[in-house]
């Protein structure tokens, strides 16, 4: 009886264990997809940056200068974003190298924008244009693009991940709840089966204390009727309902119904005198139990 049970316990307890797994990797992949969007947005704003920087130092403005200053604060707030996650070591790497080279970057187009703030004739900062500040600017995009892929990449493999593992949770909820209600339903029948068997019993055993020729009385531990059959009904006169749940002390004479019960019931087959409801003492076999 109990194995039916421990079943549907099992079963539940797998959808459990399956379901944190999957809650597990769902939130692994929220976090890796917050971490993508950060890498992108960064990548987006330092390509802006780029842009701006190259506009100034073609055409100087004061306009151009807010903007790039504006961009480059964008910028650093997602580059900081970025530092201060849980960035397994791969991710931090790149991090800490495109903050290296941003520092290098920024040094080299700081110097070009404050010679172009004064005048400097863009002729005589082509080379620092075409040399040192594109090389700077191409190993920060290089930087910033492999961050990108690495994220994408992570992301892939999450995904991949999570839709196995919500397969699995699926068909594992199917089969687990198929299983628990069938052992239900088994557990069922069994009980089932059991009250039936029980109430046959009952039911026999009721039939042959009513078809008995001998009176079967039973009592509580208060000594009140709770049994009285057919043939006690004949003996003693009483029909069943005037006396069920009445002191046993009704079908015994006065003397004895005086006598406190550990005085009269014992074990054992005796000689007793009972009393009918006319009143007439009548001498019994008893056997108590």
């Amino acid at each position: 009886m109990l194995l039916v049970p421990l079943i549907a316990v099992l079963a539940l307890l797998r959808v459990f264990q399956v379901s944190r797994a999957e809650q597990a990797v769902l939130r692994h992949y929220a976090l890796v997809a917050e971490r993508s969007l950060q890498a992108e947005r960064l990548n987006t704003e330092g390509e802006h940056l780029g842009r701006l920087s190259r506009s100034y130092l073609l055409t100087p403005s004061p306009q151009l200068l807010a903007r790039i200053e504006s961009s480059r604060a964008r910028f650093d707030a997602l580059d900081q974003q970025l530092a201060e996650a849980d960035l397994e070591p791969s991710e931090r790497e790149l991090v800490e190298a495109i903050r290296l080279t941003d520092r290098q970057a920024r040094d080299t187009s700081s110097a070009l924008l404050a010679q172009r703030a004064n005048g400097v004739p863009l002729e005589r900062l082509q080379a620092h244009l075409t040399g040192e500040f594109q090389s700077a600017r191409a190993a920060l995009d290089d930087r910033l693009h492999a961050l990108v892929r690495l994220e994408r990449e992570r992301m892939e493999r999450l995904g991949a991940q999570a839709h196995a593992v919500m397969a699995e949770s699926g068909d594992t909820h199917l089969f687990a709840v198929t299983l628990s209600l069938v052992a239900l339903a088994l557990q069922a029948l069994l009980s089932l089966r059991a009250l039936h068997r029980k109430a046959a019993s009952e039911a026999r055993f009721s039939g042959i204390v009513s078809l008995a020729a001998d009176a079967i009385i039973t009592l509580d531990d208060t000594q009140r009727i709770t049994l009285f059959n057919a043939g006690a009904e004949a003996i003693f006169g009483h029909p069943a309902r005037d006396v069920l749940g009445r002191p046993l002390d009704l079908l015994l004479p006065e003397r004895f119904a005086l006598m406190p019960p550990p005085a009269r019931v014992s074990g054992g087959r005796q000689r007793v005198l009972g009393r009918r409801k006319s009143g007439e003492a009548l001498a019994l076999d008893a056997a108590i139990s």
